[in-house]
């Protein structure tokens, strides 16, 4: 019976707290309206693990997903960036948001947005494609570049490992290992890796998979 009160206590306190984040959205009117959503967003982040509010972060980031995509000013904010690939952990397929980020003009120059684009492929074998994204972040000079060239070279690694297993007809799967240390290892792409489901996860997959001697599409 405690607990019980103490949860509704809690529910009416965040529902009470998220009304006052709501109303000073409702009435802002400054030069910067993602400020006042980048606070809502890190309070109900912050916590997340205690309430468990998963499902209002997901509803939280697809409202501001419809109301800033379209804005020019937020296309290469750091913020919107970093939210919109948060959202993206919430989507059934993150590589095809990514897709859309793209071509929306948001995150081009920013190498977060492709490497997380590419571990996305990896993760579902299309290795390939991966590698057209890393040249993609390259040849628009995201930053920082350094990350891109190095994932750049794993991947064209793993493309000659393909290629010589289907000369030789070698069904030899490869493990990811390598290529998640690459991409997560203080990467601000990965911050919300933890969300994808366990299917995704790249300690669960293979990056550079082979079935019947081709590469995995």
């Amino acid at each position: 019976m405690a607990a019980d009160v103490v949860s509704a206590e809690a529910a009416m306190d965040f529902s009470a707290r998220a009304q006052l984040f709501e109303a000073h959205i409702q009435s802002y009117n400054g030069d910067d309206p993602l400020d006042p959503w980048d606070r809502y967003c890190q309070w109900v982040e912050g916590i997340l693990e205690e309430e468990g509010r998963q499902n209002y972060l997901s509803s939280l980031l697809e409202r501001l997903m419809k109301i800033f995509l379209s804005d020019k000013r937020y296309q290469h904010d750091s913020r919107f960036i970093s939210y919109c690939m948060k959202f993206a952990t919430f989507t059934d397929d993150p590589s095809q948001f990514f897709d859309y980020m793209y071509s929306q003009g948001v995150g081009t120059k920013s190498s977060n947005l492709y490497i997380a684009w590419a571990q996305q492929l990896g993760m579902q074998g299309n290795v390939s494609h991966a590698n057209t994204v890393i040249e993609k972040g390259i040849h628009n000079g995201a930053q920082p570049l350094e990350k891109l060239h190095q994932l750049y070279g794993m991947l064209q690694r793993c493309l000659a490992q393909n290629q010589i297993s289907s000369q030789v007809g070698v069904l030899e799967p490869r493990n990811s290992q390598q290529f998640n240390e690459t991409t997560s290892k203080d990467d601000p792409a990965n911050i919300h890796q933890n969300q994808i489901s366990k299917d995704m996860n790249p300690a669960n997959s293979e990056l550079c998979p082979v079935y019947g001697g081709v590469e995995k599409m």
